[in-house]
């Protein structure tokens, strides 16, 4: 018996070791686990927006935005490090997935991105979730700058994304 186990059971060992593996794998746990951000809470200004239609070219210039990068959005020549898909989604669960989205890619840096809504439905003259997303990126306190995209990424049917970082 060496000097450090004097006095020691082999039941209080048996004990200790479970302790040290329970905190070992608690620790590497929360280590591993990446912490979503809070979406910011902000009033969205929902307007009479029936004059945006399918093909109707929706966009916003915070009055900080440089022209240059006002000009490479509206020619879908920024680098797009983020993408969101609409497609699908009710007004509650396209609120809610912007509103994270814009969370999550501004806390992890990301400056540019896309948000596909759609064109909307064919019966409809009105496009619903572009009306939102239009909308609910006006209002974002951490939103700069959109603008309908480019053909090649979806047209009036996605819009283009500045976050402030």
């Amino acid at each position: 018996m060496s000097k450090k186990d004097k006095g020691v059971t082999p039941e209080e060992k048996e004990l200790f070791r479970q302790h040290v593996k329970s905190l070992s794998s608690q620790q590497a746990g929360a280590n591993n686990i990446e912490a979503e951000p809070e979406p910011v809470s902000f009033e969205p200004r929902f307007n009479d927006a029936s004059d945006i239609g399918p093909d109707t070219i929706i966009h916003y210039f915070h009055p900080s935005m440089n022209p240059n990068t006002q000009r490479k959005l509206k020619r879908g020549t920024i680098n797009l490090e983020a993408r969101l898909d609409l497609h699908g989604y009710t007004v509650d669960e396209a609120t809610t997935a912007i509103s994270r989205w814009v969370a999550h890619h501004q806390a992890r840096g990301h400056k540019n991105g896309i948000i596909i809504h759609g064109k909307g439905g064919k019966l409809s003259e009105t496009s619903i979730l572009k009306q939102l997303t239009s909308q609910l990126l006006q209002a974002h306190p951490s939103v700069l700058a959109y603008h309908s995209a480019q053909p090649k990424h979806g047209g009036t049917g996605a819009v283009y994304v500045v976050l402030k970082c």
